[in-house]
């Protein structure tokens, strides 16, 4: 049987999905912000899985400015998007803790802030800071990886 060569960044699909729906891409792209030159869609490469910014405002809850976004037009028309990041999607810490969460599909996910968040470029300047018994009170989702 022939092999069949994909296009650059694209991962063979699976029938493995995870929480967060969608196929996975190229590990090259993990952790990263991806768009296409046709759209202004911008897409989280979260744990692997493509997902979309629901509108600017969950964006800039999470990162400082668009630097860093790649354009990739074969990668983003390629892919089998998962879900919408959550509307509203924020960081949030308990006050005498060192895990931050981002909060997102109304499940906490930690995050270890070295080095995954800053290989996320996410902007942790703009956690916000709750109560220990606000945190236990919401599911743990997948670790931020």
């Amino acid at each position: 049987m022939d092999s069949v060569s994909l296009p650059e960044g694209i991962a063979p699909i699976s029938a493995d999905r995870n929480a967060f729906g969608g196929e996975a891409v190229d590990p090259k792209y993990y952790r990263k912000r991806v768009k296409s030159s046709r759209s202004n869609t911008i897409y989280l490469i979260l744990n692997g899985i493509p997902r979309p910014f629901p509108d600017s405002q969950t964006y800039y809850n999470l990162f400082s400015s668009m630097n860093d976004v790649i354009v990739n037009d074969v990668l983003v028309g390629s892919f089998i998007p998962g879900n919408p990041i959550t509307p509203g999607a924020i960081f949030v810490n308990a006050n005498e803790d060192d895990i931050f969460y981002l909060l997102v599909d109304n499940l906490l996910c930690s995050i270890a802030v070295y080095p995954v968040g800053g290989e996320y470029s996410f902007d942790l300047n703009k956690t916000v800071f709750v109560p220990r018994a606000v945190l236990d009170a919401i599911s743990l989702g997948p670790a931020i990886t």
